[in-house]
């Protein structure tokens, strides 16, 4: 993996390096994360499942859409590092790069299927962890 190829684990390594982390788009960037565990857990569930209920297409969106930035405030918070400092030229009246599914109907078939989704901060904690990054704020 190379974690500086990838919003979320790019800013966690700035965080963990103890910043600035430097954000270079000067427009808005929303995103929303699902955790590749409960993505597959999903996908097997559905693919075993005999009642047809799970016999549909779905967006594979998180329950947050999340731009940039408050993402990496909730790194930080995540992380335990709010002393970091985040560093931007953001031109809020810019187009946003918005790249997010619809979060429902995934989120309805995950439900139904019994597989509970991690929440933003769980998706932030396991590839901070994965990567030797210490966790402070998450159980």
């Amino acid at each position: 993996m190379r974690p500086a190829a990838f919003a979320l684990s790019d800013i966690i390594g700035q965080v963990h390096a103890g910043g600035p982390v430097r954000i270079r788009a000067s427009h808005p960037v929303v995103r929303s994360y699902v955790d590749v565990e409960d993505l597959v857990s999903v996908m097997i569930a559905a693919a075993l499942d005999r009642s047809g209920a799970a016999d549909v297409q779905v967006d594979t969106a998180g329950e947050v859409q999340v731009e940039v930035g408050d993402l990496a405030d909730a790194i930080r918070r995540v992380l335990g590092r709010p002393d970091v400092v985040v560093e931007r030229q953001l031109d809020p009246s810019a187009e946003p790069d918005r790249y997010a599914g619809e979060a429902g109907t995934f989120a309805s078939l995950a439900g139904g299927l019994g597989i509970p989704l991690r929440d933003l901060d769980a998706q932030i904690a396991r590839p901070a962890q994965g990567m030797g990054v210490p966790v402070a704020n998450h159980t």
